[in-house]
């Protein structure tokens, strides 16, 4: 029964028409100016700064624990880990979407998954020998962990960046910042990211954005509640992420910590 619903979900996901994180107001591309362009890229810009993006240029890698707890059904359909509770030790490269995912948890406890520019292996325990594998969990996962914690580093290399607006939310101003590649309307397998960006702070607190590896209308909203400062590199320490904006209940909730940089940029 299980399976048979999460076949239906995707079903319905992959048939359905493209998710748009644009308002409506919003998806005539003649709106889109070369202003509205150069403010979203200084906001940006911003955000890399406060999060020390100096000080992120020196890293070649790093190392990061991180638990990530899911609920509900959809929770459960959403993650290939087994567990409503994961801890894990990441290890990854700053230059290169390469790295590692070491179960400190479960039945899977002291099993690495390995991803390197688009190939995915598994290692029995830390010190055994890969064993290439293709597989979606292992390469849809451990890219995203690495783009969440890298993303006011990232972000920026987007060629789609336009300032949309001011909004609030609860007691704060947002810059709101639209980003993507190619095009700023939907894509078949080109996300869209919404950025809101407080605009005392000049950090992202609230990111929407779509996920088209999982299904033509999956979208997800990411609330980012803490960050912490690990000698000059801001890193989010708490995600609260729906499925809706004004969702009850989160899909999951993820919590990086204790950053310690393993190889530094010698030039």
């Amino acid at each position: 029964m299980r399976k048979f619903i999460g076949f239906l979900f995707m079903s319905i996901l992959f048939s359905s028409c493209l998710t748009d994180l644009r308002t409506k107001s919003l998806r005539s591309p003649e709106l889109y100016t070369p202003e509205m362009h150069e403010q979203g890229v200084e906001i940006l810009k911003r955000y890399a700064k406060v999060s020390g993006e100096d000080k992120w240029k020196t890293i070649n890698s790093y190392q990061i624990y991180f638990n990530d707890d899911f609920f509900g059904l959809m929770g459960g359909l959403a993650q290939p880990f087994k567990n409503k509770r994961n801890k894990f030790k990441l290890n990854y490269y700053t230059q290169e979407n390469a790295g590692t995912l070491e179960f400190l948890n479960g039945k899977k406890e002291g099993q690495v998954w390995g991803y390197n520019e688009g190939s995915s292996y598994i290692k029995e325990t830390i010190n055994a020998k890969p064993i290439d594998k293709d597989k979606k969990g292992i390469k849809f996962w451990l890219p995203t962990y690495q783009y969440f914690i890298e993303f006011p580093f990232r972000i920026s290399n987007a060629d789609i960046i336009y300032f949309v607006g001011e909004d609030k939310y609860g007691l704060n101003v947002y810059d709101k910042v639209l980003v993507s590649w190619k095009q700023a309307a939907p894509q078949r397998k080109i996300d869209q990211y919404l950025l809101w960006l407080n605009k005392d702070t000049g950090l992202v607190d609230i990111l929407q954005y779509t996920i088209r590896d999982q299904g033509a209308i999956f979208k997800g909203t990411a609330f980012i509640e803490e960050h912490t400062n690990y000698n000059g590199i801001v890193i989010p320490a708490l995600f609260r992420v729906y499925l809706k904006k004004s969702g009850r209940r989160p899909l999951h909730i993820m919590r990086p910590h204790h950053f310690t940089a393993t190889d530094f940029i010698v030039e």
